[in-house]
């Protein structure tokens, strides 16, 4: 097992100038395409019946014509990204207010309570269109128990995506505003679109015109592999892999046509998600205090809350994120006051392991007790350090002349990479003031 040697510890503390560990921004992107092609194929997995008019099996088929059902391919395609309609309210950074999206986003949308009021009224609207001369032709096999079961398991199972990566959901909001990480893919994952893509070509019959949809697809998907390989997201072979992928599909399907590809997709992605859970467990079983302690002047504690995120393109590797105790401290180092209401903080570390060597790369390190880690935050920033609190799951602060960036360590800490970060400007805090009261920490519990 490699260790990494002290020259490789990268300690973040106030200064800009130590860099960060990603040369490229991550971005605040939901992976809509996943959604669509799961949709997709959630629709492609219910009874032929449902869809009504000629099926594909039936000489008199027409690919080049629209099906008389098709409601349903495309019922389950909005269905499985209606709670990302949010966007259209909720501007992601940096076209809207960051704050308000850090407090809001996966919020009432993606909710158990929010998921069953859209399943409810996209049923409503199909219900309406299959009634409506001018749509009606495009309903066959349309009853409202069949239109509530695509939207319920649309929805359903785009919460449920959305659970998979370390961005979290909050199933119970607004009663329990509690996290909920898988930490099994990253946000965007290629591989989940290969697979879900690849049940849908090999289980079509016939093509006809939706065959340059797939060829269109197809291209913009390499173009987006390759970026992430351009700006050093992952590495080129994730792009070599993914063209294979792609021609393999191809040839599967020139083949002839897999009668039960879409089992056979969804059997595939089960077992890919129960092998990236794996992997996830070895690389946090992998990293305990005594990894991070000799680089860390023997100043930790414990690990206080530890964390597992996907590499981009890479299924094995992993980033390991550890929010830090103190030896000899029942409070955290940092600090800040906004108001009545105080917020804490500590030190964290983040290690990159391969899940299946075990082999360790750099340490990297913030450090919260430098130069100063006590602040008062004036009342205007007091809804950004809210904000902060409820979303950071390893939240950290570095001072920067007379402000505070405040990051999340799975986003890069603060740093210029870091699309989640808050700045907020602040007033030295006498540690004095804070003595006489306990600190109170009003970051909701994570899971």
């Amino acid at each position: 097992m490699l260790e990494p040697t002290p020259a490789a510890v990268k300690t973040t503390r106030t200064n800009p100038a130590t860099g960060s560990r990603r040369r490229d921004p991550h971005c605040p992107a939901m992976d809509n395409l996943a959604h669509a092609l799961a949709g997709a194929l959630i629709a492609r997995s219910l009874p032929r019946r449902w869809a009504g008019g000629v099926p594909e099996e039936d000489p008199a088929f027409d690919p080049d014509r629209p099906r008389p059902g098709i409601w349903l391919t495309w019922s389950g395609v909005i269905a499985a990204n209606l709670p990302d309609f949010e966007a259209l309210v909720l501007w992601p950074p940096p076209l809207g207010d960051k704050a308000a999206y850090l407090l809001h986003h996966r919020g009432w949308s993606h909710s158990l309570i929010g998921i069953a009021a859209e399943a409810v009224a996209f049923t409503a609207l199909l219900w309406l269109l299959a009634r409506w001369r001018r749509t009606a032709r495009w309903f066959a096999g349309f009853t409202p128990r069949r239109g509530l079961a695509v939207a319920a398991l649309g929805v359903g199972s785009h919460l449920f995506m959305d659970w998979w990566n370390s961005y979290g959901v909050r199933p119970f909001y607004p009663w329990d505003r509690s996290w909920y990480y898988g930490d099994l893919v990253f946000i965007v994952d290629p591989w989940v679109w290969l697979i879900l893509a690849g049940a849908l070509i090999c289980g079509t019959r016939r093509f006809g015109w939706t065959k340059w949809g797939w060829y269109a697809l197809a291209a913009a998907a390499t173009l987006i592999v390759a970026g992430a390989c351009w700006q050093e997201q992952c590495p080129w072979w994730v792009l070599a892999a993914w063209a294979t992928g792609v021609v393999e599909v191809g040839l599967l399907r020139w083949w002839g046509r897999w009668r039960f590809a879409d089992l056979f997709g969804w059997g595939t992605l089960t077992a890919y998600l129960v092998t990236m859970g794996l992997w996830s467990q070895a690389a946090r079983e992998a990293v305990t205090r005594e990894t991070i302690d000799p680089h860390y002047m023997n100043r930790i504690h414990s690990i206080a809350k530890q964390s597992v995120q996907a590499v981009p393109g890479v299924p094995w590797d992993r980033e390991v994120l550890n929010s830090h105790g103190r030896r000899g401290r029942n409070k955290p180092v940092g600090l800040l006051a906004a108001g009545d209401r105080r917020f804490d903080f500590d030190g964290a570390s983040l290690i990159r392991v391969n899940a299946i060597t075990g082999d360790r790369g750099p340490l990297h390190l913030w450090d919260a007790g430098w130069p100063h880690n006590q602040a008062r935050i004036r009342p205007k920033g007091l809804r950004r350090v809210e904000a902060w609190a409820a979303f950071a799951r390893h939240p950290v602060a570095q001072f920067r002349g007379s402000k505070v960036i405040l990051g999340d360590v799975r986003y890069g800490a603060g740093g210029e990479e870091d699309w989640s970060a808050l700045e907020v400007e602040y007033d030295i805090l006498p540690i004095w003031e804070s003595a006489p009261r306990p600190l109170e920490n009003s970051v909701p519990p994570m899971n």
